[in-house]
This record gives C-alpha cells, structure tokens and sequence, in this order.
C-alpha cells in the first residue's frame, strides 16, 4: 500500500467545518454552542498545529486543527458536560 495514493477523507471535511463552524456546532453539539460567545471573534490555528507536528519526531505528517475561542463567562451559557470517548 505504500505505493497507492491515499484517499483524502479529511480535507474536505476539515474545509466544511471550517466554513460552516458555528452552524456545525450548534447542529451537532448544541451545548457547546451554548457555552462559546460568538460576539468575540474566533480563529482556526491550523498552521500553528502544523508547525507542532512538523517539529516532533513521530514522523507523521497527518494533522487536525485547532481553534482559539473565547467562552462565556460561567453561569451564563451552560456548561460544557465531560465528554469521554466510546472506544
């Protein structure tokens, strides 16, 4: 396989949620959404991740993205509840 092109799944996903970052979050995590004040900007540190991974030595290239956002202060929105991964 490692003279086959990988498919590339993510991209188009990560440009979408990027474009559509607020309704993708008040649709799938609606309680997120509630917790994030929207009248501060926010911002996708995608290059910064990037450059984190590119400086580490696991030689793997593949990265996600992060986003720098402000919350509301708490008692205002709801809090955002501990989320644990189904694995």
């Amino acid at each position: 396989m490692p003279d086959e092109q990988r498919a590339d799944y993510d991209s188009p996903w990560k440009e979408a949620i990027s474009l559509y970052f607020p309704a993708f979050l008040e649709f799938f995590f609606p309680h997120v959404y509630q917790s994030i004040d929207w009248s501060k900007n926010y911002e996708f540190l995608d290059k910064e991740f990037q450059q984190i991974i590119r400086d580490t030595e696991t030689g793997c290239r593949d990265t996600d993205c992060s986003i720098w956002l402000k919350l509301k202060p708490q008692g205002i929105g709801k809090t955002i509840p501990k989320m644990t991964p189904n694995f």
